[in-house]
């Protein structure tokens, strides 16, 4: 088998018991990025697609692509998911201020200063009085179970 570049010898081999055969062009050999080769064997002349100078590129796999495309459709399927209800964040919001039960002390209403005579009774609230001035229930000191 032989090869010709535009009409010259390239490069020649012989062909295996099996019938197979294998050939190198040298890149010196290829005028530009890229030449068609002819190549003969047992007198025909076979012309071929043509062939660049360099290793051959190995196939993109896009694997970025892939990728890419899975994180937007991730972030699409969460997106989704939240605002159809289906995932909800719950924020617990501290309370800087605690709330505590108001404290009456021991002698409250024992002396006659910090008993209001304003208070008012009724009888759907035993033990308890009402200021109308400060708008709270007191504790009714005379109050007996």
């Amino acid at each position: 088998v032989s090869v010709l570049i535009g009409g010259v010898p390239v490069n020649n081999t012989i062909v295996s018991s099996n019938g197979t055969w294998e050939l190198g062009v040298p890149g010196s050999r290829i005028k530009g990025d890229s030449s068609i080769p002819e190549f003969s064997y047992g007198g025909q002349t076979t012309k071929v697609s043509s062939i660049n100078k360099g290793e051959p590129e190995a196939e993109s796999s896009n694997i970025l692509l892939l990728i890419g495309i899975g994180i937007i459709a991730l972030i699409a399927l969460v997106s989704l998911a939240f605002f159809t209800g289906f995932i909800g964040l719950e924020i617990e919001e501290d309370d800087s201020e605690t709330k505590r039960p108001a404290e009456i002390s021991d002698d409250y209403g024992e002396k006659e200063s910090d008993f209001n005579q304003n208070l008012q009774k009724f009888e759907d609230h035993p033990g308890w009085l009402w200021d109308p001035s400060n708008e709270e229930w007191v504790p009714d000191p005379n109050f007996q179970d």
